[in-house]
C-alpha cells in the first residue's frame, strides 16, 4: 500500500471518528504538531487529544490534493465550512511518525463560530 493510500484510509477513519483504527496508523513515538497548538508527543497522548476532539465536535476533512515524496505526504484539505489548511505527514515503517498541520487558529474559530482565543 502506498503512503497516499494509507493516508486516504487514515482520513476515512478520522471522518468516521474510528479512534482505534486511527491509532493503528500512528507510530508509537509519533508527534502531532499543529502550528496553532502545542506539539503532542506519543501515541497515547495523541489518542487522548483525538478522543477529546471527537467528544467536542464533528471534525471532517475533505482532501483537495495529495503529493507523496519519499517518506512523506503533503495534503491540502478543507472542511465542510470551507476552512482550508495543509498537513504534512512523515512516515516511518509505514506508520505516521510526524503529523505537522499548517493552519490559522483565529480563522478556524471564525469559520466555526467559536470564541477567538486571547493568548
Amino acid at each position: 500500500m502506498s503512503l497516499k493510500q494509507t493516508l486516504e484510509k487514515f482520513i476515512s477513519f478520522y471522518n468516521d471518528q474510528k479512534l482505534d483504527e486511527l491509532m493503528e496508523i500512528y507510530a508509537d513515538d509519533a508527534v502531532n504538531d499543529q502550528t496553532a497548538l502545542r506539539p503532542i508527543h506519543g501515541k497515547e497522548a495523541i489518542r487522548k487529544m483525538l478522543q477529546d476532539q471527537f467528544g467536542r465536535l464533528k471534525a471532517h476533512c475533505i482532501i483537495q490534493n495529495m503529493v507523496e515524496q519519499d517518506n512523506s505526504v503533503a495534503m491540502e484539505w478543507t472542511d465542510p465550512s470551507g476552512f482550508r489548511a495543509c498537513t504534512v505527514f512523515y512516515f516511518k515503517e509505514g506508520k505516521i511518525w510526524i503529523q505537522r498541520g499548517y493552519w490559522d487558529k483565529i480563522t478556524y474559530c471564525k469559520y466555526h463560530n467559536l470564541d477567538i482565543p486571547r493568548e
